[in-house]
């Protein structure tokens, strides 16, 4: 504990977003204060009690012996006597009381406090469950670092007060807050408590992200769940900023104890015996998410020493590195969950999920996704361990992340501050190789681009992130691997990664538009190269006849939606209790869309997508067509060319002959042998031959090849597009 005393209190007010910041209590607000070694009289919290006798303070600050306060805060301080407890009385007038609904009361505090608002009490914390006695020499029950005066300054989660309470006990004309603040223990020498109060109905109904700094839950009381309970205890610090600016985004890892309570199939309850008792690691995490209210956090078990301790948690295979997301932006909690059944589905890993409730440092903070982190190992990624000697006898991990251009990658295995430059010489040469045969006459032959990629792990890819139109997709949260060269060390697509803005939870990227290509959204470039990949027709029937099966299967719509309906159901109860922790299911929040007001409202929204899209997707499917540009793969000395390139229903081969007999031979991809003509020439005279029977007419769109023999021996090879 630190060897001074702060009391601060930052004046109670009331935003008004749309007449800008009318203080509710001035921040120069006369209020009473007691400090005395013995406890005020038991009816100090009612408004009828005489606090004439108490001290009174007239700025926002008061505080022990620290002058650094005033070079943080900016406001001045008043000295009191060390303390355990601590009693504030606040008055204030209200002319109209419905004027004031819900509320968002926020505060920086050390160790714990007690509010009442005319006597009766609307939060408290580390004092032991709401509503119950308060003995006057209780302590806080666990301790609880402020921030505004330490390193450690993130923004603080305000707590809601529904406006029930509110109407029941805020009265025309004189009012008081009544505040109590204790200590964690007899001696200790620091106790803070600062304060801001919001109007919750006066600030933006509908939220969006650009306010969402103003931040809130409710507290509620976790007695029991279907799910596995989470529990996860830091120390005073909880879970900090490592700089003062909150801005930088940069996060501490801190140590922590977690504890689950997991009955296998049976309802937990919050006292039950633990199945799992150790330490972690454990940080905030996420892009955007970083900054929500309801945090995510990455964490790992450890040994008591610090050392990674691989364990099986939920029954997911035994491992160290663990995600635990909050799905804050996706008010279904299921898009997720519904991406990752579909992948599983298609025969691919993705990561396994468990879903839990979460109580963070005593409080119940909602309904959790306990998930797989996406790394290497048999029952992951399931790639060779590296060799920094001979990377081609070594397994990738790699992404394209927020703002990665086509061909840039990051390194998930070997980890972006390990990976050696021998390796990332590996890789970049890999990566340009792949981009010149993409780009080069041998496009689809063996040493073309199926050298270094699977068409059929794209194909699965792409036809999942079309499905969902992920607005995310190919270039954020975008993951894809190699093996070894010995294990076929062509690149595959996935795991799968950041679903919860799909299914048209956002409008960026054309996430909110039903009809078009996500990989060919205008604003993303191709860094994936998929709109050159299906320049190769075979790739797009191939892709048009899985969409077409898969639909006959588990895509139907029925089906599809009978999935979306048990995910729901199995997660009603905690997802119900989830949105009264987090009062957000009624706004407008994060990146709307569609206005959804009810957690079905917000399911019908991805089943009139998907219903939509799918439909969309049918009728789109065999249209997809880039066209290669007209070049010649010359393996001897004649040169030749065919017109019309695309053709529709003839096409003619010009060559230049040298007084020998030919043969024109048209074939598909795989060889076939289409039609043949042959023809005899004279020295340097200019040969047409024309194909446009029936059979010519009859073929399907694509790409085909006009081979030009000689003797029995190939002369020259001619790529030509049957057009639609």
């Amino acid at each position: 504990m630190k060897k001074f005393l702060l009391f601060g209190l930052l004046s109670l007010f009331v935003l008004f977003i749309s007449k800008g910041q009318e203080p509710f209590i001035k921040n120069n607000g006369i209020f009473s204060y007691y400090s005395e070694p013995t406890a005020p009289a038991s009816d100090w919290n009612q408004l009828s009690f005489d606090d004439s006798g108490w001290l009174k303070a007239d700025t926002a600050i008061i505080g022990y012996g620290w002058s650094p306060l005033k070079a943080k805060t900016g406001l001045d301080s008043i000295p009191i006597a060390p303390t355990s407890n601590l009693y504030l009385r606040i008055k204030f007038n209200v002319e109209d009381p419905y004027k004031y609904q819900d509320l968002n009361f926020s505060a920086d505090y050390d160790d714990g406090f007690v509010i009442y608002l005319n006597g009766t009490e609307i939060a408290r914390k580390n004092l032991g469950k709401a509503g119950s006695p308060i003995p006057s020499d209780m302590l806080a029950t666990r301790s609880h670092e402020a921030s505004s005066y330490t390193n450690y300054f993130a923004p603080v989660n305000g707590i809601y007060i529904d406006s029930t309470i509110v109407r029941q006990n805020l009265k025309k004309g004189e009012n008081v807050f009544a505040i109590r603040v204790v200590n964690d223990s007899i001696n200790g020498s620091d106790l803070s408590f600062l304060a801001n109060v919001y109007n919750i109905q006066e600030l933006t109904p509908r939220w969006n992200y650009a306010s969402s700094w103003v931040k809130y839950f409710r507290q509620v009381e976790l007695d029991s769940s279907k799910f596995p309970i989470v529990f996860i205890n830091t120390d005073e610090y909880g879970m900090p900023y490592i700089a003062d600016n909150p801005k930088l985004n940069i996060y501490e890892r801190v140590k922590a104890k977690m504890a689950i309570t997991d009955n296998k199939n049976k309802w937990n309850k919050i006292d039950d015996p633990l199945t799992f008792y150790g330490d972690i690691t454990i940080e905030r995490r996420g892009q955007t998410s970083k900054d929500f209210p309801k945090m995510c956090f990455r964490l790992e078990t450890v040994n008591p020493d610090g050392s990674n301790m691989d364990t099986s948690i939920m029954g997911m295979p035994s491992d160290n590195d663990w995600i635990l997301l909050s799905n804050y932006g996706d008010k279904t909690m299921l898009r997720n969950e519904l991406t990752f059944y579909i992948g599983r589905r298609l025969g691919h890993y993705e990561p396994r999920t468990r879903y839990c409730e979460l109580v963070l440092n005593g409080e119940f903070v909602g309904l959790y996704y306990f998930i797989e982190k996406i790394k290497r190992g048999k029952e992951r990624v399931s790639v060779a361990k590296r060799d920094s000697i001979n990377p081609e006898n070594g397994g990738f991990i790699l992404k394209f992340d927020k703002g990665a251009k086509a061909g840039v990658v990051q390194y998930v295995y070997p980890k972006d501050d390990e990976v050696t430059a021998n390796e990332k010489s590996y890789i970049n040469n890999f990566m340009k190789s792949y981009v010149n045969a993409l780009n080069s006459s041998y496009f689809l032959t063996d040493s073309g681009y199926k050298k270094y990629i699977s068409p059929k792990s794209l194909v699965d890819y792409v036809l999942i992130n079309e499905l969902t139109k992920n607005c995310d997709a190919y270039f954020i949260s975008s993951y894809f691997h190699k093996d070894k060269n010995s294990k076929d060390g062509r690149l595959k697509y996935g795991p799968l990664w950041d679903y919860d803005i799909a299914y048209q939870g956002a409008r960026w990227q054309d996430g909110g538009i039903i009809e078009g290509w996500q990989f060919a959204q205008r604003d993303i470039g191709d860094p994936m190269y998929v709109k050159k990949i299906f320049k190769d027709t075979a790739v797009t029937h191939f892709y048009a006849n899985r969409w077409k099966y898969l639909r006959k299967s588990f895509l139907a719509d029925e089906k599809l939606f009978a999935i979306i309906d048990s995910l729901a159901e199995n997660i009603k109860d905690s997802r119900i209790r989830n949105y009264n922790v987090w009062p957000i299911i009624d706004k407008q929040y994060v990146w709307p869309v569609i206005a959804t007001y009810t957690y079905e409202d917000d399911i019908n929204v991805v089943k009139n997508f998907l219903t939509k899209r799918m439909k969309w997707i049918d009728n789109n499917i065999d249209k997809i067509y880039y066209p290669l540009d007209v070049e010649e793969l010359t393996y001897g000395k004649t040169m030749a060319y065919a017109y019309p390139n695309p053709f529709i229903s003839r096409i003619t081969v010009e060559f230049l002959g040298n007084g020998e007999e030919y043969s024109v031979i048209l074939q598909s991809t795989d060889g076939r042998k289409i039609a043949s003509k042959e023809v005899s020439s004279l020295t340097n005279e200019l040969v047409s031959v024309e194909f446009s029977n029936g059979t010519i007419q009859s073929l399907s769109p694509g790409m085909y090849f006009a081979s030009i023999m000689q003797k029995g021996k190939l002369i020259q090879t001619v790529k030509i597009v049957k057009g639609k």
